[in-house]
């Protein structure tokens, strides 16, 4: 259950992402609160059901395609999440968010990468 709670989470998430990658430049600090609000509640759903999961998931698997792929989306993930909130601590603290526009669009892409290889894990553990 909390596997498709969290598939639905993120699946909102990526909505709403893809939404703000489309108005950015029109509203800057609506874009900011919004995509600030997504990082949090992202870092939320890692630290409370993708954690526990991988640690459950990861120690009994041997090595193999499965396992694989769930190191692939662990690594990314990571690294989206971490540059994610780089970016918007930054904006927190400096009001200026032109100098992290050229990370955005990659991170946007990156994230969408994390979240196509999420829903392949849901589709082979609970499908």
């Amino acid at each position: 259950m909390n596997g498709f709670l969290n598939l639905l989470a993120q699946l909102f998430m990526a909505a709403l992402l893809l939404v703000e990658v489309s108005r950015a430049t029109r509203n800057v600090k609506k874009h900011y609160r919004t995509m600030t609000v997504v990082v949090v509640l992202n870092l939320f759903s890692i630290l409370v059901i993708m954690v526990p999961s991988a640690i459950r998931i990861l120690p009994r698997s041997q090595l193999s395609y499965f396992t694989a792929i769930v190191w692939v989306h662990l690594l990314f993930g990571l690294i989206v999440e971490v540059v994610g909130l780089y970016i918007v601590l930054g904006w927190y603290y400096r009001k200026n968010c032109i100098k992290y526009r050229g990370y955005m669009k990659p991170l946007a892409v990156s994230w969408i990468g994390s979240i196509i290889s999420g829903i392949i894990i849901y589709y082979l553990l609970y499908v």
